[in-house]
């Protein structure tokens, strides 16, 4: 079984932004020269979080956005915020 492992950083706005990442995944299988496998995502971060959705603009940009403020609104006092600071 053939393993190929590769790395990539990406900076992050904070507060919400989403990164695409498609096109450096498509690279890489691109590169590998494979034709089927499966393919392992992971970030680290304790605050970082990985998920498939249909990348349309509207729902990057609002949607997503809008949600995370219904189910965790920004600015809120936080335990985790008092407890390390980090906002």
């Amino acid at each position: 079984m053939r393993v190929i492992t590769r790395t990539v950083q990406f900076q992050t706005r904070g507060h919400n932004h989403i990164v695409n990442f498609t096109d450096f995944v498509n690279q890489v299988l691109s590169d590998s020269e494979l034709s089927e496998g499966n393919v392992l995502i992971s970030a680290v971060g304790s605050t970082t979080g990985i998920t498939t959705l249909e990348f349309d603009p509207g729902l990057v940009d609002h949607d997503v956005n809008e949600m995370f403020e219904i189910f965790a609104p920004y600015g809120k006092s936080y335990k985790h915020n008092q407890t390390w600071g980090d906002d």
